[in-house]
């Protein structure tokens, strides 16, 4: 089943918003890529079709925490 562009990021964001909340609970390196992709209900494939790997995925959550902190949403 293909998965429109809106819905590929939603995915993307719910992805983003995952690892964000669990990056701060307990760390960077306390939290794998299966505890993200079952906090935002995705799979390992649709977590490495948006991130090159953990630490892409770690840099662009921190980039879109800070976003969504500085400006109050997403940019």
């Amino acid at each position: 089943m293909k998965v429109t562009k809106e819905q590929s990021e939603l995915n993307r964001q719910a992805l983003l918003d995952a690892a964000a909340r669990l990056f701060k609970q307990h760390g960077i390196d306390g939290v794998g890529v299966a505890d993200i992709c079952k906090a935002a209900g995705l799979t390992h494939g649709a977590l490495y079709k948006h991130f090159a790997d953990k630490q892409d995925l770690a840099a662009q959550a921190f980039a879109h925490s800070f976003r969504k902190g500085f400006l109050g949403h997403a940019a």
